[in-house]
């Protein structure tokens, strides 16, 4: 939390142990002099890829299209993996009805001329639902471009895929697949296009032939599905305060705490000297890096960008393995957090000191390039680790006071005021 006028005792004797200079973009000899030594400790944990042991069903379908005007098309499915005793459930509509199958394999008959979107889960347990197979079973008239996709799942924010296969491929022709019902397209290189950061909606799908566009698919229906917010988790994340090495650390501070929760056991005071992004003082953008020193009481403070520029640069250098990959989620919903919440991974987020009122503050012009910046007063930064649908509150790692619930109401009111910006790392 910064340039909040209703400052506390604690504040005002932070304003005197701090430097009395105002910070600036470069670093001089004598400060370099200063800084904290880099040690970090590389635990078995942070070396430990995600577990897998709740696997999503695999599964193949097979089709055959209608003929002599029939509705007398099949469709086969089967599944690649799980164990004799576990019972499946197959859907044609993307997940919203579900039909128990008898056994592994299932083959449906007198299926009409109509678009699809299969899924299958075990064990009516939605952690374990497949992926989406979109495909057309086509009659008599078939179009001169055959196409089949599959979606991945919305996990947190915009992280879905489609993937869109030409079937009936011909290496002389050239292609092109458009996601949006034919508005924009797009060219293929091959047989098949992937669409990513794709986000939970569905997609009308087509394809064309390029230089003939008139010889198109049909238009395929290809849902991405997201996962359901459980209505309350928690993650057991230690906490670190910002003070008072870091008066105006917070933003810092709280990926620090996301660090060591992963495995990576660092001081806030390196991550602060050594990969935050810092902009000189009331001359650069907020947006873009640290405005000022955090070790200093009269800087301002940053958003979401150099914070995930920070985390990426400390990972390359940390993570040997690339184990664990750093979104920058900005824009998404609070749902999109409980979400992350759910999946077990801290999530980074701007909000206000106590979840109080957030105010125009001080104003500067930048002098290179004539832009103005106003800096949202009472600003903070907190790590989210849990929330509470039913009790209406919202569980934080606050660096100003350590772990606290706030009003869930409140919090994504000030969340959306600052425009949705949260880092999460996940692996």
């Amino acid at each position: 939390m910064k340039h909040n006028v209703r400052k506390n005792v604690l504040s005002l004797m932070l304003a005197v142990l701090t430097a009395a200079a105002v910070p600036s973009a470069g670093t001089s000899a004598e400060e370099k002099a200063k800084l904290a030594e880099e040690k970090v400790i590389v635990t078995e944990k942070a070396q430990k890829r995600k577990n897998t042991s709740s696997e999503k069903v695999r599964f193949t379908a097979e089709k055959t299209d209608c003929t002599d005007g029939e509705d007398n098309g099949t469709l086969t499915i089967r599944i690649e993996n799980g164990g004799k005793n576990d019972i499946y459930f197959y859907s044609l509509n993307g997940g919203n009805t579900y039909h128990r199958m008898s056994g592994r394999k299932l083959r449906i008959t007198d299926v009409k001329s109509d678009d699809y979107a299969v899924c299958v889960m075990k064990n009516n347990d939605e952690s374990t639902v497949s992926d989406i197979k979109a495909l057309y079973i086509a009659d008599e008239d078939k179009a001169a471009v055959d196409i089949s996709a599959e979606s991945t799942a919305e996990t947190i924010y915009r992280d879905g895929t489609i993937n869109v296969h030409i079937e009936n491929y011909d290496r002389e022709q050239s292609y092109e697949i458009s996601f949006d019902a034919g508005d924009t397209w797009r060219t293929v290189k091959g047989h098949s296009l992937t669409l990513s950061n794709a986000q939970s909606k569905v997609y009308q799908v087509c394809a064309r032939i390029k230089n003939s566009p008139e010889d198109t698919s049909v238009m395929l229906s290809v849902p991405v599905s997201d996962t359901a917010v459980e209505g309350k988790g928690y993650i057991r994340a230690e906490s670190i305060l910002q003070n008072p090495d870091l008066p105006t650390g917070c933003e810092i501070t709280s990926l620090t705490m996301l660090l060591n929760h992963i495995g990576f056991e660092v001081d806030k005071l390196v991550m602060a000297d050594h990969y935050l992004p810092k902009g000189e003082y009331r001359n650069s953008d907020f947006y873009e890096v640290f405005v000022g020193d955090p070790r200093h009481y009269s800087a301002y403070g940053c958003f979401s960008r150099p914070i995930a520029e920070a985390a990426e640069e400390f990972l390359d250098k940390y993570d040997q393995d690339s184990v664990w990959e750093v979104n920058n989620i900005t824009g998404c919903s609070p749902d999109d957090l409980y979400r992350a919440i759910d999946q077990g991974h801290p999530v980074v987020v701007w909000a206000s000191g106590g979840m109080g009122d957030i105010y125009a503050g001080k104003s500067w012009t930048i002098e290179e390039t004539g832009k103005t910046m106003v800096w949202p007063a009472n600003e903070h930064c907190l790590l989210l680790i849990g929330y509470d649908k039913e009790q209406g509150l919202a569980y934080f790692n606050d660096p100003m006071v350590g772990k606290v619930g706030y009003s869930m109401e409140l919090f994504e009111k000030r969340f959306d005021q600052l425009n949705n910006h949260a880092v999460i790392i996940t692996n």
